[in-house]
């Protein structure tokens, strides 16, 4: 992976962070609310784009509020895969997703862990 890239930045509430570690020293994305595209390639500006030949355009659609953070694979050719804190195992997960605090999230071949910040009066 060349890196993930974002487009503008997003306006919103802070959620959390995708992190990943292809590099030893990890690489933060941050999560703030909204809906915006994971692909390959920008389809609008807010996307997050990920560098990696496993990645599809679109590949998922990630969705944040305070309800929580949902993806959902929009029929890329690699999957969406998670995997929570306590499994072993990836699964794939072809519906709509939610994704908690200490989960793995997985688009093609590319892996993040997911961080929420916690938030006062919620």
């Amino acid at each position: 992976m060349a890196g993930p890239k974002t487009g503008k930045m997003r306006p919103g509430r802070l959620f959390g962070w995708m992190v990943s570690y292809e590099n030893p020293d990890g690489r933060a994305i941050e999560l703030r609310e909204g809906k915006f595209f994971v692909t390959s390639s920008s389809i609008k500006g807010s996307d997050l784009i990920l560098e990696d030949p496993s990645i599809s355009t679109p590949h998922a659609l990630m969705s944040i509020s305070e309800s929580g953070l949902l993806v959902q694979d929009l029929m890329s050719d690699h999957g969406v895969f998670i995997r929570s804190g306590d499994e072993r195992d990836f699964r794939r997960e072809d519906g709509v997703i939610r994704v908690s605090h200490g989960d793995w999230l997985r688009f093609g071949e590319v892996e993040f862990l997911v961080i929420v910040v916690p938030s006062v009066g919620r």
